[in-house]
């Protein structure tokens, strides 16, 4: 039964590796690594643990407070409340994960070469993230009351651009680049606060980090990261052998996600301006 189960395992591993190599081929290498096997199955492991997370939080919320889980249910906003905090599960495990392999214990293959580097840690952070856009496609599409458009294109072109740093390439840059989820860690328990109607220290705090995080992450951190991933790229483009079509699509995607930071966070600023006038009207 064992060799049975283990020629098994062995035919499926062949079959797929033969198969995303073709698919490979037919892009022009460009989804390299994300076509093995191993990225495969750890990709459909990280969506299973967050399709589990969705599932035994929403369960175990409501069995503790039931009372919220109740306000929450009534408002419709049951559904989006445990989405958020899958969400800030992928924000800490990426965050910490880029952080270490960024600042604290880099690998020297990323550090030797910005272009072909490769590292096994962050290969592992990719198929985390492309996990959590999957699961995130399914809550958008099936489970979330109102498609958001905006979201939706944006886990399409993500997703795709960390199948893509797979091959490998830029994954010194990639991995920086998903420390922009270090503001999600404020923002999405915030969120969760406020769908409970909590307006306490707490918040505040959440919301005043979250607000700092975003600007120094997001804004200043990332176009500056982002315009130097471009430079070198541009630099360095007799180097690349990754079809152009591929270079040209992650320089669209960055310039997508700083378009959208810099929208959001001018979103921010307007909120944060109209509360001080509401504020000043009511002392007023």
């Amino acid at each position: 039964m064992t060799d049975f189960l283990a020629n098994v395992n062995a035919n499926v591993n062949s079959t797929l590796s033969s198969l995303w190599s073709q698919i490979s081929d037919q892009a022009g290498g460009a989804f390299g690594a994300a076509a093995d096997p191993l990225q495969i199955q750890r990709t459909f492991t990280f969506l299973t643990l967050f399709g589990l997370s969705h599932s035994l939080f929403g369960s175990i919320f409501s069995y503790l407070f039931p009372k919220e889980w109740s306000l929450l249910v009534s408002e419709k906003k049951h559904k989006l409340f445990v989405a958020t905090f899958v969400g800030t599960i992928h924000a800490i495990t990426v965050s910490a994960f880029c952080f270490d392999l960024a600042f604290v214990n880099p690998d020297p293959q990323l550090e030797a070469d910005r272009l072909y580097g490769v590292s096994d840690r962050a290969q592992l952070i990719f198929t985390i993230s492309c996990a959590f856009f999957l699961w995130d496609f399914y809550y958008l599409v099936f489970l979330d009351d109102k498609l958001d458009f905006t979201m939706f294109i944006h886990h399409i072109v993500f997703f795709s651009c960390f199948i893509l740093v797979q091959a490998p390439f830029i994954q010194y840059y990639a991995i920086r680049i998903l420390l922009f989820e270090v503001s999600t860690i404020f923002l999405n328990p915030r969120q969760m606060l406020k769908m409970l109607g909590k307006s306490g220290i707490l918040f505040k705090c959440l919301e005043i980090c979250f607000g700092i995080s975003f600007l120094l992450v997001r804004n200043i951190y990332g176009i500056w990261f982002s315009v130097d991933a471009i430079l070198y790229m541009n630099d360095n483009m007799n180097k690349i052998s990754a079809s152009k079509n591929v270079v040209r699509f992650i320089i669209a995607a960055n310039v997508f996600a700083n378009g959208l930071n810099l929208y959001w966070m001018a979103v921010i600023v307007r909120m944060v301006t109209s509360s001080k006038k509401e504020t000043k009207k009511v002392s007023g």
